[in-house]
């Protein structure tokens, strides 16, 4: 188990980095970051599958700004379950996006 929290921890510092850094132009950084923390929304959610797509989509942008990240992206989606919030927070999450993760943890039913 300690060592899962310590991988979490290494990919959460490595999304931080990816979208705080000058690693992805700031031009595309915004729309990355979004659809990053809305696919973790959407799987924290209980739409696993879409969630994980839209992830999936996010990174597939952040590979071609980091040759070689492919590994590190697909960890990612293998541990987003139970890590959506994190990892969105990680990746500069909106407001909204916050907001809606409290709601999650809240057992409430609009979430989304």
């Amino acid at each position: 188990m300690q060592n899962e929290t310590k991988r979490v921890d290494e990919l959460s510092s490595w999304l931080f980095h990816l979208f705080h850094g000058d690693i992805i132009p700031k031009t595309n950084r915004p729309a990355i970051c979004l659809a990053f923390s809305s696919g973790c929304l959407l799987h924290a959610s209980g739409q696993e599958v879409a969630g994980a797509f839209i992830c999936r989509r996010a990174l597939s942008e952040v590979i071609k700004f980091v040759p070689g990240s492919q590994a590190k992206s697909q960890e990612v989606i293998k541990r987003l379950p139970g890590h959506e919030e994190r990892f969105a927070r990680s990746a500069s999450s909106n407001l909204e996006i916050n907001k809606a993760f409290v709601r999650i943890s809240q057992g409430e039913d609009d979430a989304a």
